[in-house]
């Protein structure tokens, strides 16, 4: 996830649910994952959500399908982390699955950072 500092999740979510969250927002920026978690809290403060993943899984492809529109074709959906199990039976877009992505990137971005 790129720039931006933490993350504000809703009080109300477990620590599992929030991890869970956390490793599938990765596939977004900062401002379209705070965006989701936002709408989230909002959603939850006036009304019960039974499956929290579930909800943002559902705005995670409504993203998808808004940048589908500038990029002119379906943009690929990149699952990683731990909770990529608990999230993929969720969504019903095809996706990808890149375990050690996140790690990759960093790589790439110390090989830059030192000349490489």
């Amino acid at each position: 996830m790129g720039g931006g500092g933490e993350l504000g999740f809703p009080k109300q979510l477990a620590p599992p649910q929030r991890r869970a969250l956390h490793d599938r927002l990765t596939v977004l920026n900062h401002g379209q994952a705070q965006q989701i978690l936002d709408e989230l809290s909002g959603r939850m403060a006036v009304a019960q959500v039974k499956n929290p993943l579930r909800y943002c899984a559902t705005l995670i492809e409504r993203a998808v399908q808004e940048a589908r529109a500038p990029l002119f074709r379906r943009p690929r959906l990149i699952l990683t982390g731990g909770a990529a199990e608990t999230v993929a039976p969720l969504l019903r877009i095809a996706w990808g699955r890149e375990d050690d992505l996140v790690l990759r990137g960093l790589a790439v971005l110390a090989g830059s950072a030192h000349g490489l």
